[in-house]
């Protein structure tokens, strides 16, 4: 089974089109609900009329499907361009999850970020990627968050714990058939349509969804919010841009 890891902000929208138009038609399935042990077994029963999961799972979600042999897909974005459009996308939205308390509170970029209202502003591409589904991992990160409201007043815990990059890296190199990045997203769409021996005369990934950020200047304290919340993201992204991680590039990377 193949998993496409739909990490926000990173034009999995424009991405799963091309999929869905171009490759697995009525063969992909979309994966944008909570999924845990309780609906696992919905799930194990899909395996069999499709070949593709998609959505806003994290690594691991094959543990829950007792799939031993997965193979994952994903697309990384420059974490700081990343953090900045997840913030616009909140503030602009209407129906966002955190729109009405930004603008009930004119919460800054900055603001935003360091007040650890979400998860998804420090290191998330790493947190999803080294994710696990176990009951004891589950237990461990709600029992962090329960601290970080009750005892330091934040909503999600902080975390910088290289031990989280280098799970990442291990998962990357033993279960993933590629990993991409989004400012060079038509060869993942390549690599997609050879794995499947799909002859495709042009592939251009049209780009929906996506906010943009010409233009923009940040501030150094805003700046370095970002990086001082996402330096584990910084340094996947920028070993994974480097390397062209990917079965079209063959040859191992130390990642670790």
């Amino acid at each position: 089974m193949l998993y496409y890891i739909h990490i926000p902000k990173t034009a999995g929208t424009s991405f799963r089109s091309f999929l869905k138009n171009a490759i697995y038609g009525d063969k992909l399935y979309e994966v944008y609900a909570d999924v845990g042990y309780w609906n696992a077994r919905e799930y194990r029963l899909l395996i069999r009329d499709y070949k593709v999961f998609f959505g806003h799972f994290s690594f691991g979600f094959h543990t829950l499907l007792k799939d031993t042999n997965p193979s994952y897909v994903t697309i990384l974005r420059d974490p700081i361009a990343r953090i900045v459009s997840f913030y616009k996308h909140q503030k602009l939205i209407p129906d966002a999850p955190w729109h009405n308390l930004i603008c009930r509170e004119n919460l800054s970029l900055r603001d935003f970020i360091e007040s650890c209202i979400t998860h998804e502003t420090n290191n998330h591409m790493v947190r999803i990627l080294s994710a696990d589904y176990g009951v004891w991992p589950r237990l461990k990160y709600h029992t962090l968050n329960t601290y970080s409201s009750l005892v330091q007043n934040r909503k999600s815990f902080l975390t910088n714990s290289r031990k989280l990059l280098r799970r990442a890296c291990r998962n990357i190199e033993r279960d993933f058939l590629f990993v991409g990045t989004t400012d060079r997203i038509d060869r993942a769409a390549v690599f997609i349509a050879d794995f499947h021996r799909i002859n495709i005369d042009t592939i251009k990934v049209p780009v929906e969804n996506v906010l943009t950020l010409e233009g923009l200047v940040l501030d150094r304290s805003t700046r370095m919010a970002i990086e001082n919340s996402n330096e584990l993201d910084l340094e996947l992204y920028d070993r994974i841009s480097k390397s062209g991680l990917s079965p079209i590039d063959p040859s191992p990377i130390d990642l670790l």
